[in-house]
């Protein structure tokens, strides 16, 4: 008999460790350009449009920028770009 095996990755990533500067905080949203990250899971857009409808009634935003990335993969440079043009991001995960 013909032994096999089985590849079993680990799917946690190698941790990395630093010291990071938390991003600065806007004094006000109003005029603010409001950037969504969505992951394209099931949900996840419901909850970040949810969060644009009640932030909306309570700012006027000068711009939402939507963009979508893949479930497991990181962000496209394209989107990273368009997306540090906002003042704030909101992202989600959903299922």
């Amino acid at each position: 008999m013909t032994e096999r095996y089985i590849d079993v990755l680990d799917p946690r990533g190698i941790p990395q460790q630093g010291a990071y500067d938390l991003a600065r905080r806007p004094t006000s949203l109003q005029g603010a350009t409001l950037g969504i990250l969505s992951n394209s899971k099931p949900n996840g857009d419901l909850l970040l449009q949810a969060i644009q409808s009640e932030l909306a009634e309570r700012f006027h935003f000068s711009e939402v920028i939507y963009r979508h990335k893949g479930i497991s993969s990181p962000s496209s440079g394209d989107v990273i770009a368009d997306l540090e043009k906002c003042h704030i991001v909101l992202n989600a995960v959903g299922d």
